[in-house]
């Protein structure tokens, strides 16, 4: 694949989807999800505890269960090869949380033994307080609205589809998957489970389907990262009961002014969301993938960075030591280049007219700014159960 509700009428889910919860010092638990039959069932398929994970990203007293019992239910779909038409490629199979759902391929393998044409798109979403205005998988006036790199996706949702049935990466007709998953016992139970309060009489729809799999993904939120925590330092934020004070080495500190008067301008400041949805960063003179049609591609987030390589849209650098040098050293002046990218390596240059340019980093800026893009790696989110594969 390529590139928290708000809580409401929790008591009312509570009761009807089925949760048992108890209090341990006084903190709600929730102690069971399924009954122990179904779970007996779901246990000779998955390997998971009869607990529902907290996806909602909320305190345990403003959970929306119906939130969780559905991404868990995306989680389970987005790493099953079921979704393949042959069965060997899940989603998983080009997103892998240890690398912050990349892949490590300049070119996934789909069904077949067959390469995509264009690299993995890390999931580099930013922490929200609400799933639905997730920065990444906002509305229609947000970057991340139009998704692939050619941003040829209006939606998520729209993204899910096209993936699924696409001839290379999994291919398997949309229509066709409801039927097919209705064969495996262990959808049977998350589906009624998730969708239809626990009625036999369901039937697994294929906009449940896209809808579970998008819950899941609007839950990954990296956003515990040495960076994330400065910002919230800064802020006055930060809660911590060991540091609460945590500030960027010297050489950090320097990156990330680096980055803020050379980088930010696309990909965004702050808190890092990138600025724009396309842009070219002068790869080429010439493209023969024209991504949107004007050899401009989707700007990605940098959240875990350092994990998701090989880099841009070709997977050309392996390293961001690469990526560093190419925006020092490598801009080629395409007639489409970024207008942020043309003032800064070529009319503040020593060249203005030259057709290769850059911000002439030195050694020591290089760097830094490395040493800045390295804090926004987030280990605990690629360490997280709640993400991992449930087989």
């Amino acid at each position: 694949m390529k590139n928290q509700v708000i809580p409401f009428f929790t008591v009312m889910i509570f009761g009807l989807i089925g949760f048992n919860s108890c209090s341990i010092d006084g903190e709600d638990t929730t102690t069971s999800f399924l009954s122990s039959q179904d779970f007996e069932v779901i246990s000779n398929s998955l390997g998971i505890e009869n607990e529902l994970p907290n996806y909602s990203n909320t305190d345990e007293s403003e959970r929306d269960y119906e939130f969780d019992a559905k991404a868990f239910l995306g989680r389970v779909l987005f790493y099953d090869t079921h979704l393949s038409i042959d069965n060997t490629v899940s989603c998983a199979s080009c997103h892998d949380q240890k690398l912050g759902f990349a892949d490590d391929e300049a070119f996934s393998e789909g069904i077949d033994g067959q390469l995509t044409e264009r690299n993995s798109i890390a999931f580099s979403a930013v922490g929200s307080d609400d799933s639905e205005n997730n920065p990444y998988f906002g509305g229609a006036d947000s970057f991340g609205a139009s998704m692939f790199w050619d941003h040829r996706a209006s939606s998520v949702t729209e993204q899910l589809k096209e993936t699924i049935e696409n001839e290379v990466e999994m291919g398997m007709p949309l229509d066709q998957l409801p039927g097919k998953l209705s064969n495996l016992d262990y959808y049977q139970i998350l589906f009624r489970k998730a969708y239809a309060n626990g009625l036999e009489s369901y039937a697994i729809q294929q906009d449940d389907i896209l809808d579970a799999l998008l819950k899941f993904m609007q839950s990954l939120n990296p956003s515990n990262s040495k960076f994330d925590q400065v910002i919230l330092s800064r802020s006055g934020l930060l809660d911590n009961d060991i540091n609460t004070s945590v500030a960027f080495t010297t050489k950090e500190a320097i990156g990330e002014s680096i980055y803020e008067s050379k980088c930010a301008s696309c990909h965004g400041f702050g808190q890092g969301q990138p600025v724009g949805a396309t842009r070219n960063n002068g790869l080429d003179m010439a493209y023969t993938d024209l991504g949107d049609g004007n050899s401009r591609f989707k700007v990605p987030g940098l959240r875990n960075v350092a994990l998701s390589g090989p880099y841009m849209h070709d997977g050309r650098f392996e390293t961001l030591e690469e990526v560093i040098e190419h925006y020092s050293s490598g801009i080629r002046r395409h007639q489409n280049l970024s207008p942020m990218l043309l003032e800064l390596a070529f009319h503040q240059g020593p060249n203005p007219l030259a057709t290769t340019g850059g911000f002439n980093f030195t050694a020591a800026e290089k760097d830094a700014l490395l040493q800045f893009l390295n804090t926004m790696t987030d280990e605990s989110f690629i360490n997280d159960q709640r993400f991992s594969s449930p087989f």
